[in-house]
């Protein structure tokens, strides 16, 4: 029985990255290709599924670190605030609505 394996562009996709980023993971060793008598890559489904594992562990571990070294987000009311440094002033108009 022959092993299916995965065009770079089905390996791209499944990454989410561009083609050419496989291609140069690939020359730089992050992935291993089967090439073909033809010259052609072909990437074995496992080794795919093993690097997506890896990328979205660290992912998960940064956003985890981020997430803990970052403060709290302001609400909206103190952000605008905040940009306009204070507390909203009049500008000789009423702040109120006049009733017709």
């Amino acid at each position: 029985m022959t092993e299916r394996l995965m065009q770079v562009r089905e390996a791209a996709r499944d990454l989410g990255v561009h083609e050419n980023t496989i291609r140069r993971w690939v020359e730089a060793g992050v992935i291993r290709a089967v090439r073909l008598p033809s010259g052609v890559r072909r990437f074995r489904p496992e080794d795919v599924d093993r690097l997506r594992k890896q990328m979205y562990d660290d992912f998960a571990d940064a956003s985890l670190a981020a997430e803990a070294s970052t403060p709290p987000p302001r609400s909206r009311a103190t952000a605008a605030a905040g940009k306009r440094g204070g507390a909203r002033q009049s500008r000789g108009r009423s702040a109120t609505v006049p009733k017709p």
